[in-house]
């Protein structure tokens, strides 16, 4: 299927279907190599845990230093991915100073394949469907205009005609924007039947000191900390979840992580409702009302401990030039702070593709 993307009288053609994440025009895809085996890593990975309540994050140092972590050793990259799926949160400072986005595409893909259909813009933007829409228009009183996606549009449109790795998102906001994308609590791209896995964050044009720090907080400890009643409510059921836009899938609530953990698996951007526990039953037509509007307070419900529990229980990620950050999609749930009026910000964002969600079964009563 080809997006067509226009802006200010300019148009480009992608297909995004294709595989291709690099900047030429290959219809095949370059898988990452296989890891080989190394006697003695030449580098040494240096973990310095975040300190927090959460237990959340790491800032990641190599020693001896490098430039280029886009070839890393393969052994390093094995150290990376068990530091991650240890602390779920990994920074490096400014570590991508002098990285090109060609460079960061390659680092990102050693942690799996990254698909255009994923990691690329999400094609509800060009209809200018706004998400942070859904959470900061309940805190003001905002219009939606057209213009609101105008500073990514064209950050894509000339992206695109540079012949810049298509499978980098750029996450620009301008100094006149009134909303920024990426606020409120959030899993990432939920409407998809196979989620992003990881997320590759580089920050090339930071806001102002002290602002656009990126909040981050455990899908685990937020299901662990409901109350055991709504537990049971949400035990062994599925939502739906839409971008607005034509695409949807159906996730559990609950999801069961490669680890075996239960995480929660909801947000306000793209849940819709919960489908009705008995929607399989052989003759089942439509649920009853009241089962509807029961269903429809336990969403609510679990929204509203979704952004108690994060606001309390989450790690703030502050930005410098160059920084890079790899998080976990699946066991972890962010979201942007925009108090950078009247300043410009850029982010690059690369997801890693992941699998179909489990549901992380339990007796209902």
């Amino acid at each position: 299927m080809l997006l067509w993307l226009s802006h200010n009288s300019h148009s480009v053609a992608i297909d995004v279907n294709s595989e291709v994440c690099s900047n030429n025009n290959s219809t095949t895809r370059q898988e990452p190599s296989a890891p080989t085996t190394e006697a003695v890593c030449p580098l040494t990975t240096i973990v310095h845990p975040f300190s927090n309540s959460t237990l959340l994050g790491a800032t990641i140092s190599f020693s001896p230093k490098i430039d280029d972590i886009s070839k890393l050793p393969p052994c390093t990259i094995q150290a990376l991915s068990d530091a991650l799926a240890v602390h779920d949160v990994l920074v490096f400072r400014g570590i991508g100073f002098t990285m090109s986005m060609e460079q960061h595409l390659t680092f990102t893909e050693r942690f799996g394949p990254v698909h255009l259909n994923v990691s690329g813009p999400p094609a509800y933007m060009e209809n200018y469907i706004h998400m942070s829409y859904k959470t900061e228009g309940l805190k003001h009183n905002l219009n939606q205009p057209r213009d609101m996606q105008a500073s990514m549009l064209d950050a894509r449109v000339d992206q695109l005609r540079r012949g810049e790795p298509s499978c980098i998102f750029k996450l620009v906001t301008n100094p006149e924007d009134a909303i920024a994308f990426g606020q409120g609590w959030h899993q990432d791209l939920t409407f998809l039947e196979a989620p992003p896995m990881i997320g590759c964050l580089l920050m090339r044009h930071p806001s102002p000191p002290g602002t656009g720090n990126t909040m981050v907080s455990s899908l685990v400890g937020l299901y662990h900390a409901l109350p055991s009643d709504l537990k049971k409510a949400i035990a062994n059921r599925v939502a739906m979840h839409t971008d607005d836009d034509g695409r949807s899938s159906v996730h559990p609530v609950v999801r069961k992580l490669e680890n075996g953990q239960p995480a929660l698996f909801v947000n306000r951007h793209m849940t819709r409702y919960l489908i009705p526990a008995n929607d399989a039953m052989p003759g089942f037509n439509s649920p009853a009302k009241a089962d509807v509007e029961a269903d429809a307070k336990i969403l609510e419900r679990l929204f509203d401990h979704l952004i108690s529990y994060g606001d309390s229980n989450s790690m703030s990620i502050s930005w410098e030039m160059g920084d890079l950050i790899l998080f976990d999609q699946t066991s972890t749930m962010h979201r942007g702070s925009f108090n950078y009026g009247g300043h410009r910000r850029e982010l690059h964002r690369i997801f890693v593709s992941g699998e179909k969600t489990e549901m992380y079964s339990l007796p209902s009563v």
